[in-house]
């Protein structure tokens, strides 16, 4: 019972530290960089999904021109 007490009151007194020293600037500029930085994946996102559909596109290619040879060279 004493440690949840404890955490409790140290959990209150960790947040208003955080706000009394300016918090919600740095969870802003936190915010911000962490939106630049999802952008930023999403492109990453896109070309890795185009390369992929390139290289189903490609593999399956190979395959039918592999299907291809063994037809030709089988009974």
């Amino acid at each position: 019972m004493k440690k949840i007490i404890l955490g409790f009151f140290l959990g209150v007194v960790i947040l208003v530290v955080f706000l009394y020293f300016g918090g919600a600037r740095w969870l802003r500029s936190f915010a911000s960089s962490t939106e630049r930085a999802g952008e930023r994946l999403e492109q990453y996102e896109k070309r890795l999904h185009d390369s992929t559909k390139d290289a189903e596109k490609a593999g399956a290619a190979a395959i039918e021109k592999t299907k291809d040879t063994v037809r030709k060279y089988t009974p």
